[in-house]
């Protein structure tokens, strides 16, 4: 990021309240890359899953990007008790050409598991993906996503930008067969993004994310 941005999402997961997902992230560019921090809380006060992240990203040439991100995870189960975990994640962005990029993103690659639950590990994730824009409104994506012990899954996306302001969004992951479709307007220095999704057993799916950007024009 080329300034100090702040985003905000809520989401509402099969339109239950107890399944709902709030999430807010900050990023601060410095002389040497940028600093982020991002809390996210899912579910109820009888259920609910808690992370607090510290990232550090930077560029290292004009093709290539990385970043790492420390993790807190927070879970509480009312009449069981909680736990806590702590994770690490990381990943490479390169470009290929100003039309081409690819990236590989790895979560928790050390399989660490809860401090009360020594059993319990949280999961291994490593995704790599593709993005082609063949137009400077039009960018198409595609992303391999392997969890430890799930089948895989193939999540494909595109993204057509209708003016200065507005954009449309559209994809579909295979492993599970959820689709959604999102729209987005920006302003001045804020945008707005608000997104549904499908899921064929389970319903859809509601959200809505606000981006705000320090001196954005």
């Amino acid at each position: 990021y080329q300034t100090l941005t702040a985003s905000m999402y809520g989401e509402k997961r099969f339109l239950l309240d107890d399944l709902s997902l709030v999430q807010i992230g900050v990023a601060l560019p410095v002389r040497s890359g940028s600093f982020g921090i991002q809390a996210q809380s899912f579910g109820s006060a009888s259920f609910n899953q808690n992370k607090l992240g510290f990232a550090y990203g930077r560029s290292l040439n004009e093709q290539v990007n990385i970043g790492v991100q420390f993790n807190y995870h927070y879970y509480h189960i009312a009449g069981y008790g909680s736990a806590g975990a702590v994770t690490i994640e990381g990943g490479l962005l390169y470009r290929f050409s100003p039309t081409i990029e690819a990236g590989v993103h790895v979560f928790n690659p050390t399989r660490s598991g809860f401090f009360r639950y020594k059993e319990e590990d949280l999961p291994t994730v490593v995704s790599a993906g593709l993005g082609y824009s063949p137009s400077p409104a039009l960018h198409l994506s595609s992303t391999l996503v392997k969890q430890w012990n799930r089948p895989l899954d193939v999540q494909t996306g595109l993204q057509y930008n209708l003016g200065q302001r507005l954009l449309v969004k559209g994809g579909i992951a295979t492993a599970s067969s959820a689709c959604f479709v999102a729209a987005g307007y920006a302003l001045s220095f804020i945008n707005l993004e608000v997104v549904a999704s499908f899921h064929p057993q389970l319903g859809i799916s509601t959200g809505i994310m606000l981006t705000f950007k320090n001196g954005a024009q």
